[in-house]
């Protein structure tokens, strides 16, 4: 009795210790495609770096920073809905982005919003704007 428990404290500790090794390799993977992805965006060559970035989100979806950046490119291509998504999703983990990212995204946001006419929401995005950080209602 005593090895069935050990041995199934054994097997656990194992898959755990493998979950979070493919975690990891997730991240660092996104992270890596993420920094190829800007380093295409910075030589200018927007198509490469949205598929940089949507690899690094489909190797992490939780990578948050990748869609930021996928979101910046979409807005310089003009596509402001894709943009819009992209900073959303940017936002769903905002618990994992810096205060001033935070800032950006939504105001990146709101104006993607705004350019599409979608006031209402350009408003709520420009309110959270100044929630975050007062000095830029002024």
């Amino acid at each position: 009795m005593v090895r069935a428990a050990l041995l199934c404290v054994f097997v656990l500790a194992s898959s755990c210790a493998v979950a979070q090794d493919r975690i990891s390799q997730q991240s660092s993977t996104a992270e890596a495609l993420n920094e190829q992805g800007k380093q295409a965006d910075r030589e200018g060559d927007k198509d490469e770096a949205l598929r940089l970035y949507s690899k690094a989100v489909e190797a992490d979806p939780h990578f948050y920073l990748a869609y930021y950046n996928r979101a910046l490119v979409h807005v310089d291509r003009g596509e402001y809905e894709a943009g819009a998504a992209d900073f959303g999703r940017a936002l769903a983990g905002k618990r994992d982005l810096v205060e001033a990212a935070l800032v950006e995204s939504y105001q990146d946001r709101a104006t993607c919003y705004m350019i599409l006419r979608r006031y209402r929401e350009a408003v709520a995005d420009y309110t959270k704007v100044i929630r975050y950080d007062p000095a830029a209602g002024k």
